[in-house]
């Protein structure tokens, strides 16, 4: 009789700690990608004739887990934004911002990424994890 009270709130506390986890591993997912694009971005000067598609190519082999037709990249080089790609688009293009890729130059790499969290009858709530890394262009 009292496992039939009890498991119920068991079973949606279990539940609800693995859908708060697969958040969390999207969001150092996310993180962790920013970082290892930011960084690729930093020393590419001079090797790379679209900055766009070196973040989202680097960000897209450094997150494998994630949807890549869900990212929403921003790059900003020496105060020059370029966002993009659409939704469901494949490529980031930004070519002619290679000529920002100055030495000593700060370049800002922003990710985000939808996260949709659904709870049995409780639901769906919509988030979007984004992370931003600042570097210098070397």
């Amino acid at each position: 009789m009292e496992f039939a009270l009890v498991s119920p709130l068991i079973l949606m506390l279990g539940l609800g700690l693995c859908i708060f986890g697969i958040g969390i591993n999207e969001n150092l997912t996310v993180t962790n990608g920013t970082e290892v694009a930011a960084q690729q971005l930093s020393i590419s000067r001079g090797q790379t004739s679209n900055p766009c598609q070196t973040i989202e190519q680097t960000f897209v082999n450094a997150s494998p887990n994630l949807n890549s037709a869900n990212v929403t990249f921003t790059l900003s080089l020496d105060g020059q934004t370029a966002v993009g790609p659409t939704k469901g688009a494949s490529n980031f293009t930004c070519s002619s911002d290679a000529q920002y890729m100055i030495e000593g130059a700060n370049e800002t790499v922003t990710i985000s990424y939808p996260f949709t969290a659904s709870f049995i009858n409780f639901g769906t709530q919509s988030y979007t994890l984004s992370s931003t890394v600042e570097e210098v262009v070397e």
